[in-house]
């Protein structure tokens, strides 16, 4: 490569990294500039495509691509007109995936850049900490941001308190150690002021799935904390969290979930046997719950609260085989690596990035709506860093 061609990718690369910061940066603040962020990193990805010609996917990362570019095109063709909800959100995704993954070899390890993300960390639970703080006395002008919608607030609170574990123990400033601590203890509390009972079972399902990762003599102890904690939320029922749990065992029957489960069952009985394979397209769930709504005196909603039932109405049967064989075979590939890395700091690696995708499935599963920017842009930095992180591992073999 000449002087020039290596200036120019060195170039591309800082475009790319700009991007995917920025768009971190936007989404843990409330989305914001979101589209201008993918754009930056669309030019830094094109860029470093020119510089090397092509960016060296692995297999894995070429299926992934294959498979979101299935489901956007089917979930486009199979709408019988636009309905005003974009698919769009399945190419930002993979964009992300591609901007992550070709920044790699900027990253010595996933130590390089912590220290900023550990930064970025701190001003979203310094800034939402806040904003709470300043609604709750002078609650004027409404909430807006993640607390627009108190599942976007906690769901980005439970992806990123594994990350703020990982940063503890990867510190070896004391006072380092101390913010982070005290961040995330402010990050907790936003959780709690969420009381998103999905956020408290996201955050216990990514706490127990890294404990067969954990060495033997530590699983008891690591239990024992997780219980002691839990106790002690729910005795001392702080910020309602007792309130909560047992409204939700009180009352599961009667949680709007069912309500919309079942107009989406009803939904989906009335559809084709071409629509029943294909899918009525994205958007149309939206569309057609509306009748079901009005005839029912109930509310207008988004999208089923259960992706299952999402993507079987957008889908149709052959987009659920999909996506379930697909984010099967992800968690079993990261799961596997994970397992197999004999290297005890880059297995935390794994660890984090297995906790911190069981958090995002977990809470999302019942609450975003699975084709939407908020569940599918995190989702593109989840996957980028696992690809990442299994091709490495593969090439330490």
């Amino acid at each position: 490569m000449t002087q020039l061609g290596a200036r120019f990718l060195a170039g591309s690369r800082s475009v790319t990294f700009a991007g995917v910061f920025s768009l971190m940066v936007f989404l843990l603040l409330g989305r914001g500039l979101y589209a201008v962020a993918l754009g930056v990193i669309s030019l830094g990805v094109a860029g470093q495509a020119v510089a090397m010609r092509g960016l060296c996917l692995s297999g894995s990362l070429k299926v992934l691509l294959m498979t979101g570019m299935i489901l956007f095109v089917q979930g486009t063709l199979a709408a019988s007109k636009a309905y005003g909800i974009s698919p769009y959100p399945i190419l930002w995704c993979l964009i992300t995936v591609l901007g992550i993954w070709s920044l790699q070899q900027q990253v010595s390890g996933y130590s390089g850049y912590l220290q900023a993300i550990s930064f970025v960390l701190v001003v979203f639970v310094f800034a939402n900490l806040t904003y709470n703080l300043l609604w709750t006395h002078w609650p004027r002008y409404g909430k807006f941001g993640l607390f627009s919608n108190i599942h976007y607030m906690s769901m980005y609170a439970v992806m990123t308190l594994p990350i703020m574990f990982y940063a503890i123990s990867k510190s070896l400033s004391f006072r380092v150690r101390c913010v982070m601590a005290l961040t995330l203890m402010g990050n907790v509390w936003l959780l709690l002021a969420t009381r998103s009972r999905p956020g408290y079972l996201a955050l216990l399902s990514s706490a127990l799935v890294v404990i067969p990762f954990i060495a033997p003599h530590f699983r008891w102890r690591f239990l024992l904390l997780m219980a002691g904690i839990l106790a002690f939320l729910y005795f001392g029922n702080v910020a309602n969290f007792a309130a909560r749990v047992d409204d939700f065992a009180a009352n599961f029957s009667h949680d709007e979930r069912w309500e919309i489960w079942a107009g989406a069952f009803h939904l989906q009985k009335k559809s084709t046997a071409l629509q029943w394979l294909f899918g009525h397209g994205i958007g149309a769930f939206y569309q057609d719950f509306k009748e079901i709504a009005w005839s029912r005196g109930i509310k207008t909603y988004l999208s089923a609260h259960n992706f299952f039932m999402e993507i079987l109405y957008s889908h149709g049967l052959s987009g659920l085989v999909l996506v379930t064989v697909a984010y099967g075979l992800f968690f079993y590939r990261l799961a596997s690596a994970a397992w197999d890395d004999e290297s005890i700091i880059s297995r935390r690696t794994g660890m984090l990035l297995l906790a911190v995708a069981t958090a995002q499935l977990v809470h999302g599963v019942s609450t975003v709506p699975f084709f939407s920017r908020d569940y599918l842009l995190p989702l593109g930095f989840v996957l980028g860093a696992s690809f990442v992180y299994i091709e490495r591992l593969k090439r330490t073999v």
